[in-house]
């Protein structure tokens, strides 16, 4: 019975150490005309009019895709306005008090500058803290959400990629949110390949 109860232990062990290093399959997705990112094979574009319900804008991001349950989103987007990779410290302030005026409560786990694919990024690893209404008749808490945001200048522009989730589910989702992120690819400028043969000539 002992032994019985040693291999059931032994395998109970074992099972568990494959699930907690099972890695969610990824997937290369063209989200636009010069970027790649990897995400869960899974994940679907969303529809407009699930975009404008969800988020409650009618300004529709470049890409948006979310999981067959709908409820971990990751979205791309592009801004209008120009900058350039001198303003990166500037977009980090920015950034930092867009994201705590947006929400009641903000508690980091991340906020740096990080090296992906050869380009420095901004990156934000939150969740956010939404106070119920207090005039509602029916009080339902807090609501959280697990962020996680990076920004770099590409062409000019901002270009951020997002993922995010209910709070609730931010373990199950934070170690492929970090894989996701660490898999954005851009195309090389024209000023960045000018650069380069710039800086190689003068080597």
């Amino acid at each position: 019975m002992k032994k019985i109860n040693k291999l059931l232990s032994l395998s109970l062990v074992i099972f568990l150490m494959f699930a907690f290093t099972q890695t969610t399959p990824l997937k290369t997705f063209r989200v636009a005309e010069g970027v790649k990112i990897s995400l869960p094979k899974d994940f679907q574009p969303m529809k407009d009019a699930d975009i404008a319900k969800k988020y409650f804008t009618d300004r529709k991001p470049i890409a948006m895709y979310t999981d067959p349950e709908g409820k971990a989103d990751f979205g791309f987007n592009l801004t209008e306005t120009e900058w350039t990779k001198d303003d990166l410290a500037v977009l980090q302030r920015f950034y930092e008090a867009t994201i705590r005026r947006t929400f009641d409560e903000v508690q980091f786990m991340q906020k740096e500058k990080k090296h992906i694919n050869g380009r420095e990024y901004i990156l934000f690893e939150f969740i956010g803290f939404i106070n119920s209404d207090p005039n509602a008749i029916i009080q339902r808490g807090k609501k959280a959400r697990y962020n996680y945001m990076i920004y770099t200048v590409w062409q000019k522009r901002v270009a951020l990629f997002q993922f995010n989730c209910p709070g609730g589910l931010y373990r199950k989702w934070q170690p492929i949110a970090h894989e996701i992120m660490n898999t954005p690819e851009l195309r090389e400028t024209k000023e960045e390949k000018e650069a380069k043969e710039a800086q190689a000539e003068n080597k």
